[in-house]
C-alpha cells in the first residue's frame, strides 16, 4: 500500500514541478523583429554606419541594488579547490543555469515594444582626447510617421585606440499598432549644426527566443 501512496506523491510532485517549470521556461521565451539598414552617412568629422533596427516585446529588467547570486559564489569557492579551477566552472556552468532559469528577467509588453537601433561612430578623431566630446556632439533619433520620437536613451562604447565606437539608441514606448510604419533616422552633428535624415519601410524579419537558445543576447552590442 505504501508503495502506489509513494508512486502518487511523486507523481503529483512531478506535475507540479512540470508546470512551475513550464511558467518559468514562457518568462524567457521572446519575440525580436529585426530589420537590417546598412547605410552610412557622412558628416563633417564623423561617419555615422546605421546597421539595424529590432522591435521586441521583452526588455531585460534593471536592478540597480543586484548582486551575484549566492549560489555562483559557492560554486566559484568550490571551484578552487581543484588543480584547475576553470576547468572546473565549465563543467559546472549547466549548475549555473537553474538559478537563471527559475527567474523572471525579462519585463514583457505585447502592446509597446522595445525599439533598438544600432550602429557604429567612425572617425580617426576618436583616437585622441576629445573623442567624447565627438561622440556627444552627434545626435540620433528615430521618428515615426506620427512624429513620436523613440530615441529615449542611448549608450556607447570606445575601446582604447579604436577609430570605431558601436552605439545603441533605444526607446519603450513603441506601439505595436505601428509597426508597419515608416520611421526616419534623424542624424545631427551639433556642433557643426548639420542634420541629415533618411526614410525606411522596415519589412521586419520575425524570430522567437527561449531559454535554450544561444544565439540571443538581449543586452549584447553589436561589436551584437
Amino acid at each position: 500500500m505504501w508503495k502506489k501512496t509513494w508512486v502518487k506523491v511523486m507523481f503529483v510532485i512531478f506535475i507540479v514541478w512540470l508546470i512551475i517549470s513550464a511558467y518559468y521556461y514562457r518568462q524567457h521565451c521572446i519575440t525580436i523583429r529585426n530589420y537590417i539598414i546598412d547605410k552610412q552617412i557622412e558628416l563633417k568629422d564623423v561617419k555615422v554606419e546605421i546597421k539595424e533596427v529590432s522591435l521586441r516585446t521583452s526588455n531585460r529588467k534593471r536592478n540597480n541594488n543586484y548582486r551575484i547570486p549566492k549560489s555562483y559564489e559557492l560554486m566559484y569557492k568550490f571551484a578552487q579547490r581543484f588543480e584547475d579551477p576553470m576547468r572546473a566552472l565549465k563543467i559546472m556552468k549547466p549548475l549555473f543555469q537553474i538559478p537563471t532559469f527559475y527567474s523572471k528577467p525579462y519585463e514583457v509588453n505585447d502592446e509597446l515594444l522595445t525599439l533598438k537601433l544600432r550602429g557604429k561612430f567612425i572617425s580617426d578623431k576618436f583616437k585622441g582626447k576629445d573623442r567624447e566630446q565627438l561622440i556627444e556632439d552627434i545626435k540620433v533619433d528615430v521618428i515615426d510617421e506620427s512624429g513620436a520620437d523613440h530615441s529615449s536613451s542611448s549608450r556607447w562604447q570606445y575601446e582604447e585606440g579604436n577609430n570605431i565606437v558601436p552605439f545603441e539608441i533605444s526607446g519603450n514606448l513603441f506601439p505595436i499598432d505601428r509597426i508597419n510604419n515608416e520611421l526616419t533616422i534623424v542624424v545631427t552633428d551639433k556642433k557643426n549644426n548639420i542634420t541629415k535624415k533618411f526614410r525606411i519601410e522596415p519589412e521586419y524579419v520575425t524570430r522567437n527566443y527561449n531559454f535554450f537558445d544561444k544565439k540571443i543576447n538581449l543586452d549584447a552590442h553589436p561589436m551584437c
